[in-house]
């Protein structure tokens, strides 16, 4: 539909409402759309808080889906101006399989499009008069319902993304916080054949897992952590329970900041008390090439055996870590925790972790200077991100006495 001037025409007033032949626009802030989002935001923002997965579904998706797999499921009606008949038959097969229907706001009481009788609205009408009832929920309701049917027991930082696979279940739990948070979750009966497994994709372990006395599997997640948990034939066993899963368990021996020596191209100098952040260090504020820290600790046999990680603690960039001169190991995302599964040979133990930098301060500094073409980036300077290891660095072992009985230089 043509909106410019026609010949002879002046252009319309762009801060004014326009009037378009033929075609009715609603006024500001009347969209029903809009207002039945912002009419569900405290809903959804409520069972994000409590750690409730939800996503959106649709009539097609109810009419023509697969419920009879599991019976663990809500479906949540909110605020619905109209709703097909199809899509109530398929509510009610849904309740059918196990799953739960809530209704919040009013009930609807017409189908969507063009009724010419009106025989479908009432027919509606009728079988609402007895369900609507049936199936009301308060908003304040809403979470306690949703949490009862789904069984989690977890904290808001943890989110669940959970998908079904031809042989089961799959459950990606994430913990959005960087304090650890603990996770429960119910898996509901498992039948012959089907085994619970944890999986962590950064180191490829598997190892079996099994419900509490209270029927759920408790999981610790650290800060920012990761697991999957999946529910169908068993997995093979690959590798050894992470470190990082194990670690609020371990003995932790600390490896002072004063024990490191940082590596700056050529020039090499001991730490003092801490590890600096670079942006308080002048040599370090805008460094865009990576740094080493190194340090030697002494290990006897028993206690090398015993060690299960090296955990860098907090890290801002990421770290390449090296140990008695090894393949370099890398560490991208919290928690900065490095697997040692066997152990470490005794004796002198040399650890080398090469930091590299976040680019942003790098840039900054390029702005600063001055370098031809570069100098709208100085505005960068007046927020420069952290960088560097921060530590504490800590070797993890089993169980026992420190994993240290020298001193580390």
């Amino acid at each position: 539909m043509f909106m410019g001037a026609m010949p002879g025409e002046t252009l319309p007033d762009p801060a004014g409402r326009y009037d378009i032949p033929f075609v009715a626009l609603p006024e500001a802030g009347t969209d029903p759309r809009v207002m039945w989002l912002e009419a569900l935001a405290p809903v959804v923002a409520a069972l994000d808080e409590a750690g409730v997965t939800w996503s959106w579904v649709n009539d097609h998706a109810l009419q023509s889906g697969d419920f009879s797999a599991r019976a663990d499921g809500r479906v949540l009606l909110a605020n619905l101006p109209a709703l097909p008949l199809e899509t109530l038959d398929a509510l009610e097969q849904v309740e059918g399989d196990g799953h739960a229907v809530g209704l919040i706001g009013p009930a609807p009481q017409a189908v969507p499009g063009f009724d010419p009788d009106g025989s479908a609205d009432a027919a509606l009408e009728r079988r609402m008069a007895g369900y609507a009832p049936a199936h009301a929920l308060s908003r304040a309701d809403v979470v306690n319902w949703a949490q009862a049917q789904l069984e989690n027991r977890m904290p808001g930082t943890i989110r669940r993304v959970s998908r079904r696979v031809e042989d089961g279940f799959v459950h990606f739990l994430v913990n959005q916080s960087a304090a650890s948070a603990e996770a429960a979750f119910a898996p509901g009966e498992l039948g012959e054949g089907v085994a619970l497994n944890a999986f962590d994709p950064a180191t490829g372990a598997v190892w079996p897992v099994s419900p509490g006395d209270d029927g759920l599997v408790h999981m610790t997640l650290a800060g920012m952590d990761s697991r999957f948990l999946v529910i169908g034939p068993d997995m093979a066993a690959a590798g050894p329970v992470p470190a990082s899963v194990r670690a609020p368990a371990m003995v932790a021996h600390t490896l002072p900041a004063n024990d490191w020596t940082l590596h700056v191209g050529d020039a090499s100098r001991p730490l003092g008390d801490v590890f600096p952040d670079w942006r308080d260090a002048p040599d370090l504020i805008h460094a865009s090439d990576a740094v080493v820290y190194s340090t030697t600790v002494d290990l006897d046999g028993a206690a090398a055996a015993r060690v299960r990680a090296l955990d860098l603690g907090r890290v801002e960039g990421q770290a390449l870590v090296r140990i008695n001169g090894g393949p370099a190991r890398r560490l991208a995302l919290d928690p900065f925790v490095l697997d040692l599964p066997e152990g470490l040979d005794a004796g002198p133990v040399t650890i080398e972790i090469q930091i590299i930098p976040p680019r942003r301060n790098a840039l900054a500094g390029q702005g600063v200077s001055g370098e031809a073409g570069m100098e709208f980036l100085a505005s960068l300077n007046d927020a420069l991100t952290p960088a560097g290891l921060m530590g504490p660095v800590r070797l993890l072992s089993d169980t026992g006495d420190d994993a240290t009985t020298g001193e580390s230089e």
